[in-house]
């Protein structure tokens, strides 16, 4: 017969209620809890669970190579929302630029760019040297038909395997595990970053001179 081990909970997992209301008010969405007595933020919590409260819809997304474009789209704006609260996105993917794509593919990228070209100033693309140059000279021009002034910037690195998008102003961010090209052929995650992580990466690029 098998032993029954029992585990006791040691501490509160909301005892430290501020740390915790201060990575939600991070979110405009969750101001109101400001307006809540500590217990009941800390009942809200318990209620709706960190993750989901953060992001109910989204908090990570697997894809498949059944899913369709559109649904891509929503999807990815979906997290980019939450990613893109500032004026400034940087894009590091060794593969955003590929020599094989499809037709669509640079509307594609446009089209899940375009709901945040308004608010954004600068937009960079960190990508191996080996890259596309007529893709990547397209696209640019299609992003400058959307807002002529935006600064456009293009760096290179072969030190990154992984796909981020991140907002060093927001210290916001999220991986990819495939480039776009890739998205619905096949299985895929994307998720969130952690705040620490997004400053790690940025450290790095920072290190790297591949930031202004």
């Amino acid at each position: 017969m098998k032993a029954i081990h029992y585990f006791q909970v040691e501490s509160d997992p909301f005892e430290d209620i501020d740390t915790l209301k201060k990575e939600l008010l991070k979110y405009q969405k969750f101001k109101f809890l400001d307006y809540f007595p500590r217990d009941e933020q800390r009942k809200y919590l318990l209620k709706y669970g960190i993750t989901n409260t953060i992001n109910p819809k989204y908090s990570e997304f697997f894809g498949t190579p059944r899913d369709d474009r559109d649904l891509f789209i929503n999807v990815l704006q979906n997290f980019l929302d939450n990613v893109i609260t500032a004026n400034s996105l940087v894009i590091v993917d060794s593969y955003i630029f590929p020599k094989n794509y499809d037709d669509e593919y640079s509307d594609l990228l446009v089209d899940i760019l375009k709901k945040y070209i308004p608010k954004l100033n600068s937009l960079m693309f960190i990508t191996k040297n080996n890259f596309h140059r007529p893709l990547q000279l397209d696209i640019f021009n299609k992003i400058k038909e959307l807002k002529n002034h935006i600064v456009l910037d293009l760096r290179h690195s072969e030190l990154f395997h992984d796909r981020f998008w991140l907002s060093d102003k927001s210290n916001q961010g999220i991986f990819m595990g495939t480039s776009l090209n890739g998205l619905g052929k096949k299985f895929t995650l994307i998720d969130y970053i952690n705040s620490e992580d997004v400053s790690l990466i940025f450290q790095e690029l920072q290190a790297e001179n591949l930031l202004s």
